[in-house]
């Protein structure tokens, strides 16, 4: 028996829609959630997935922390720092909703340039996949009261406490022992006016207006201008592969499965912007961003010209 990975084909990104969490590859955002008013907040939030080990030992946990902010009209401000190991690690992502005026404004604090792009659709966002089963009654949870629900996301166990005057989930847990788990938990939260220069864009930064085609990459740089396939944008090809290698953890635990990657095919040919979007092991993923940054590609083009363009992959791990 041994271990060898494998790269599936190339598969065009579609586009994302701007209700996704934080940090993940967005495109040009079609609509934005209706606002939530007169319910204003600071607050914390700890994300931590736990992913089990085959062989007895310790699982291993990912901890991630967003900032976010509402006031009294609705308009939100997220803060998040890029993980360690993804592109453009510890640095600031920030983002602007003006859910009143369908605005949204992407942040970019290296170059002090503001992505805005406006006149977007107020919309609610994608069903729920939390199903309530059992009702678990009422507690204070970060000084507020919480109202909570045991019952399933998809097909996992799931348990979630909501605050009903604040319109916004405080704890929640999928997952149960054994498997993947995520939890989330409010900290440090205070119920009242943010300031209001939270949600203005800083006055030395220069605000560009994004119209057409062009994709933003909520990533690492932490954001760079792309464009997505159609209209006269040509598909990146392959032209040389790397397979990525096995960790000794993973080749101990005997993981196996496929990783989903998000990326910018640049007029050079390479990828930039790497993200996860489908995780295996935290190890593994890491193995196959290492990986696809030694990819050449023939970059897609428009007019005739090397562009850059949002494309993605998937990289199965196998054992044999």
């Amino acid at each position: 028996m041994f271990l060898r990975s494998v790269v599936a084909g190339m598969v065009v990104v579609a586009g994302a829609a701007f209700s996704q969490p934080l940090g993940l590859t967005e495109s040009r955002p079609g609509s934005i959630k209706p606002p939530t008013l007169n319910a204003p907040y600071s607050l914390e939030e700890l994300h931590v997935s736990i992913y089990p080990s085959g062989n007895g030992s310790a699982p291993k946990e990912i901890r991630t922390t967003t900032k976010a902010f509402r006031d009294s009209q609705g308009r939100v401000r997220t803060e998040r720092i890029a993980p360690p190991g993804a592109e453009g690690e510890n640095r600031l992502l920030v983002t602007l909703t003006d859910g009143p005026h369908g605005r949204a404004c992407f942040l970019n604090s290296d170059d002090k340039v503001a992505h805005c792009f406006s006149g977007l659709a107020i919309k609610a966002g994608a069903a729920p996949t939390f199903v309530p089963a059992e009702d678990l009654g009422s507690r204070t949870i970060a000084g507020v009261r919480a109202e909570g629900k045991r019952g399933k996301d998809g097909t996992r166990p799931a348990e979630q406490w909501t605050s009903p005057d604040l319109h916004l989930v405080l704890q929640s847990t999928t997952g149960a022992d054994g498997s993947l788990q995520t939890k989330t938990a409010i900290t440090m939260l205070r119920v009242g006016e943010p300031d209001a220069s939270l949600f203005e864009i800083p006055a030395d930064f220069k605000i560009v207006e994004e119209t057409g085609d062009r994709a933003v990459i909520f990533e690492g740089a932490p954001i760079v201008g792309a464009l997505r396939p159609g209209n006269g944008v040509s598909q990146p090809k392959p032209i040389r592969k790397v397979a990525p290698s096995y960790t000794e953890e993973a080749r101990r635990d005997k993981i196996t499965g496929t990783v989903g990657l998000t990326m910018v095919v640049g007029a050079d040919g390479r990828a930039t912007n790497i993200r996860v979007t489908r995780s295996l092991d935290p190890g593994l993923d890491q193995q196959a961003i290492k990986a696809l940054r030694e990819w050449v590609f023939e970059p897609g083009q428009k007019d005739g010209k090397a562009v850059p363009v949002l494309a993605a992959i998937e990289m199965n791990f196998r054992l044999q």
